[in-house]
């Protein structure tokens, strides 16, 4: 059996993260849970005031990892 995973990273401000995470994580949690992708978001920096994060997606099928990006993009 081969498993394919797809994975790719992006660069998102702030703002996007907030609303990709949601109140107390559930809408990153419902993400995942749909899509059955790995979803992650850097830590916000405590040291340096940085404006972006960095989002990770990957998984097993291309279709999950689209869906994941429709999400976050639409």
């Amino acid at each position: 059996v081969v498993v394919c995973l797809v994975s790719g990273e992006d660069i998102v401000p702030n703002s996007t993260a907030g609303m990709i995470i949601g109140k107390a994580g559930n809408y990153i949690k419902q993400i995942k849970e749909e899509s059955g992708a790995y979803v992650q978001i850097s830590q916000k920096s405590k040291e340096t005031n940085l404006p972006e994060r960095c989002i990770t997606v990957a998984g097993k099928h291309l279709s999950a990892i689209y869906l994941v990006y429709l999400t976050v993009y639409s």
